[in-house]
């Protein structure tokens, strides 16, 4: 803990209390902390403020929580409910720029949450229907192959009907453009 301490530049910024060791908040910052306010603030907030809140959250996740550690057991629960509210942050995030029609904003969001966790089918479905709006079917078909690949290879699955659909509808070319 001395060389914890020592690396930290502060005695204050480790806490003991019963038998459990920690960083102080008061003058540490985390990345975990940080994304868990903003969650704090977009669930406390709503419309305009909300979204607002919810993008500087998305912004802040780096990805998995302590990759290093991921044989761990003890990171398992605090990792998966992380990614979790990522990925429902970026779906309310990227939804939202969809129905308001900033299609290149939801196609970042999206973009990210790929980044993030490639098996998310809804990010893969958000590209294809942003790249549609767009009128850029050639690559609402790349969105879906990797889609397709990604599924495949990591979980033998085949994508989902909606996906297939939708995929069927832009190689058929009846997917036009939205105004």
């Amino acid at each position: 803990m001395l060389r914890l301490r020592k690396l930290l530049g502060s005695h204050e910024a480790i806490v003991v209390s019963d038998e459990l060791i920690g960083l102080n908040p008061q003058l540490c910052w985390t990345d975990v902390w940080a994304f868990e306010r903003r969650i704090a603030q977009t669930e406390a907030a709503e419309g305009e403020a909300g979204l607002s809140a919810a993008a500087a959250a998305v912004a802040l996740y780096r990805g998995n929580f302590l990759p290093a550690d991921a044989e761990q057991p003890w990171t398992v629960k605090a990792r998966e409910r992380l990614r979790a509210k990522f990925v429902r942050l970026v779906e309310t995030v990227a939804q939202a720029d969809e129905a308001a029609g900033h299609w290149e904003k939801a196609i970042a969001h999206y973009l990210k949450g790929l980044e993030a966790d490639d098996l998310v089918e809804t990010f893969h479905l958000g590209l294809m229907r942003c790249y549609r709006a767009l009128g850029r079917p050639a690559e609402a078909i790349t969105a879906f192959r990797r889609l397709r690949q990604t599924l495949s290879v990591v979980l033998g699955i085949a994508p989902s009907p909606a996906a297939e659909a939708l995929a069927q509808e832009l190689r058929e070319g009846s997917a036009a453009p939205y105004p």
